[in-house]
């Protein structure tokens, strides 16, 4: 890249020389736009030309990548145990993807989820002597201000609770699903399929496939 030139100095002394260089701006201005023209067409002629190079590696992109899955899939057992088959040219590979928290089917939206699970919540709450292992845990199941109409964080007596009781107006509260913590508790077995499905949710963990050539020739 050429080395970037010096903003010149320029003086003006009289009127007559700023009328010069108004027009002097003008001129450069015109110029330096009908260069950036040139280079516009020209970029645009080379991208064009390059997509159509594109367009055909692309499409063998996406078709071999597609083709090895198919053979691979074909042939699972000679992958053994590892998953992993590494060939002179590269590796193909199955392999599962981080467990994520879906919704069970097209009927359920997170929304939805959320307010069975809030249900859930209250049913414990309301009903007497049934709990989860302890109080503590009973909070989780509905959102903070929930919990705390019913005492059931600190008992309603705390000064705490009675405070944010008495400004509970001045407390905005997003309620919404900590995915982090019920990946966790599926994880721990805390939690199963069974009980994720009462409210509308599944974890899901699908296995991928990848082709990875070497980045040079061998």
């Amino acid at each position: 890249m050429p080395a970037r030139k010096p903003t010149p100095t320029i003086q003006i002394a009289t009127w007559e020389e700023a009328d010069e260089h108004l027009e002097l701006l003008g001129t450069t201005t015109r110029k330096r736009e009908a260069l950036d023209r040139t280079l516009d067409g020209r970029l645009a002629r080379v991208r064009k030309a390059i997509a159509a190079r594109k367009t055909g590696l692309l499409a063998l992109e996406k078709a071999i990548p597609d083709a090895l899955k198919s053979f691979c899939t074909a042939h699972r057992d000679d992958f053994g145990a590892s998953k992993t088959k590494e060939l002179t040219h590269g590796t193909l590979r199955f392999y599962f993807a981080s467990p994520s928290v879906a919704l069970l089917a097209k009927k359920w939206s997170f929304e939805r989820a959320f307010e069975a699970l809030r249900d859930v919540g209250r049913r414990l709450l309301n009903a007497v002597g049934i709990w989860p292992r302890d109080k503590a845990e009973a909070v989780h199941l509905v959102n903070v201000a929930d919990a705390i109409e019913q005492g059931v964080c600190l008992g309603l007596a705390n000064p705490i609770v009675q405070t944010l009781l008495r400004n509970g107006r001045w407390i905005r509260i997003v309620a919404e699903f900590d995915k982090e913590q019920m990946l966790a508790d599926y994880r721990d077995k805390k939690v199963g399929d069974a009980e994720l499905a009462e409210i509308g949710i599944r974890i899901e963990q699908p296995e991928h496939f990848a082709a990875e050539p070497k980045s040079e020739e061998a």
